[in-house]
């Protein structure tokens, strides 16, 4: 049996409307969700969402993603634009 350790980084775009993220919005999602005090924040854990393809960011206006609700109606949108992979 053969073993390989792959080292994968991936480059996600990232584009969303700030002015959606107000501060009852942010007190209401550090309560229920993760300790996030900036859009910052909110980014980096979309694109980890979307590089696990755990949320499909892109074409899908409709899904529902938890924490968010529709993410059409949060001006969200992600891609992933690169992909590395190398055998360590």
């Amino acid at each position: 049996m053969k073993t390989f350790e792959i080292e994968v980084r991936q480059t996600v775009k990232v584009t969303l409307d700030e002015s959606k993220f107000t501060e009852p919005f942010m007190e209401e999602f550090r309560a229920h969700f993760f300790p996030f005090y900036d859009v910052e924040d909110h980014a980096k854990h979309i694109a980890q969402l979307t590089a696990r393809e755990v949320a499909d960011f892109g074409h899908n206006r409709h899904e529902f993603v938890e924490g968010y609700g529709p993410i059409g109606d949060f001006g969200i949108r992600a891609e992933v634009t690169d992909t590395e992979m190398e055998v360590l």
